[in-house]
């Protein structure tokens, strides 16, 4: 896998048990990496990726400094859950019906992974793969401190770091759901801390024609059905047309259904 090189990215350990771990993550996102005893340097760098018990980023400086980190237990994420079939997105993947036949689940670009978490918490088998390695950790990190914690759902999730084009099914998948993220320009969504850091970091990785890819590859695999987010006055991602849409005030989610 190629390594896009971010310069402005550092990694540290907070202890040298995890300077092993540390060095490996910075060399596969193209950080530099600084050692505690250097821990001055960071200030100097726009991404500060602390890693030790849990992962987190630091990005920015001064007023304008915000951590990053996937929190499976935050209040915003349970209320989704809670919400059930009353979620778009549940009812997009057909989990709302009492006597539905989905089994597993493919959440394609999982992202901070709260899509995926969602889908889990509804009880199907998800599995979440994620292309970029410094998300992934995250997801990795938050997983873990999840299934420390006792979640549920954590045992419906399994996460997969790679590139969800080349991935091989070992299992069959119900659906595939998509977020290109990109399109129609930055959601209003973006204007949280957490999405903003994550579109900023992803922004030069995935190309038009690689989300149309995926899709492609997305209805090869999915048995029932195929879901993508857009925001709500953007193209569909395929020239093939939805079976049917379901809309929210900034997005929606176009179904394909493809049998079952």
């Amino acid at each position: 896998m190629s390594v896009v090189t971010h310069y402005s990215a550092a990694v540290v350990a907070d202890h040298s048990q995890y300077a092993g771990f540390a060095d490996e993550l910075a060399h596969r996102i193209g950080a530099v990496v600084v050692r505690p005893v250097d821990a001055e340097l960071l200030r100097g760098f726009a991404i500060r990726v602390v890693v030790g018990t849990d992962i987190c980023v630091y990005a920015g400086h001064g007023r304008d400094e915000r951590r990053i980190a996937v929190d499976f237990s935050s209040s915003a994420l349970q209320q989704r859950v809670q919400a059930g079939g009353k979620d778009l997105l549940i009812r997009a993947c057909g989990l709302h019906k009492k006597q539905h036949k989905v089994r597993r689940v493919m959440d394609a670009t999982a992202g901070f992974g709260s899509d995926a978490w969602v889908l889990a918490a509804t009880g199907v088998e998800v599995v979440a793969v994620e292309q970029d390695p410094l998300i992934g950790a995250l997801l990795r990190s938050a997983l873990h401190r999840a299934g420390v914690q006792g979640l549920t759902a954590a045992k419906n999730f399994t996460l997969c770091v790679g590139d969800a084009k080349k991935f091989d099914t070992q299992a069959p998948i119900d659906v595939v759901y998509i977020d290109p993220m990109f399109s129609g320009g930055r959601r209003k969504a973006a204007s949280s801390k957490s999405m903003s850091f994550l579109q900023g970091w992803l922004q030069d990785k995935y190309s038009e024609q690689d989300q149309l890819t995926l899709f492609e590859r997305a209805c090869d695999i999915a048995s029932a059905r195929v879901v993508v987010k857009r925001s709500v006055k953007a193209e569909a991602l395929s020239s093939y047309p939805p079976t049917f849409q379901i809309k929210g005030k900034t997005h929606r989610f176009d179904v394909y259904q493809l049998g079952g």
